[in-house]
């Protein structure tokens, strides 16, 4: 029995779909020349919650890489004139961070392994005997590529490359106020900045109203004093 086959008889059978990841929406890009076998993959995906894009050419699936952005690649060891492992290497080497999957068959392993040596997350043996097995491997890869996205956020914010807040303003207190925001919203909904208004010898103070990432909503001049 062929892999598509065993993916279509259970799909006749599995009517329960598995749970989607959560929060955001999981984007598939599939890469196998074997048009029917992605199409299967592609509504196993679909009817769990992913975006799924579907090529069964190497170069277009580099292209709908670049366009589409998808947090997880399914892609055949075998292709036509070109080999998997060459693809790997071209996806990673553009998107480091992208979490590539390999399908391939049992005479393929030593190559799988190879790929994993060059970046692959994981690797699929074909026929797949158990569909959610092939759910399940996408679904980890997705949330290691979370994993990777979160932490290089934290990253951002201690190295002190804060996210824009429509500050004006580039000395170093002005880079730090959006930081000090960001640091209240856990506790806080209002934070207050008060500055020196230029070239009054004033002050005045300003309350940011925060959201869950810490980023101010809006601010305006509440009371002033000479």
């Amino acid at each position: 029995m062929t892999a598509l086959e065993k993916i279509e008889k259970i799909e006749k059978t599995d009517s329960t779909p598995a749970p989607t990841p959560a929060p955001a929406r999981p984007k598939l890009l599939v890469i196998d020349d074997e048009v029917s076998l992605g199409q299967s993959l592609s509504r196993v995906f679909t009817r769990r919650g992913y975006e799924v894009i579907v090529e069964s050419e190497p170069l277009e699936g580099v292209i709908a890489a670049q366009q589409h952005h998808p947090d997880v690649v399914l892609l055949d060891l075998r292709l036509p004139n070109v080999s998997g492992v060459d693809v790997l290497k071209d996806l990673k080497s553009r998107t480091p961070d992208l979490q590539v999957v390999m399908m391939t068959g049992d005479a393929d392993v030593s190559s799988a392994l190879a790929s994993i040596r060059n970046g692959a997350y994981d690797y699929l043996l074909k026929p797949f005997d158990d569909v959610n097995g092939v759910v399940n491997v996408v679904r980890k890869a997705w949330e290691h590529k979370q994993v990777i996205d979160r932490n290089r956020q934290l990253e951002q914010l201690v190295s002190g490359r804060a996210p824009e807040v429509g500050f004006i303003g580039d000395s170093p207190r002005m880079r730090r106020s959006p930081r000090w925001c960001s640091a209240s919203a856990p506790r806080s909904r209002r934070c207050w900045c008060r500055a020196r208004a230029a070239p009054a010898k004033s002050w005045w103070r300003a309350p940011f109203t925060t959201r869950a990432s810490g980023a101010p909503s809006r601010s305006w001049p509440s009371t002033a004093r000479r």
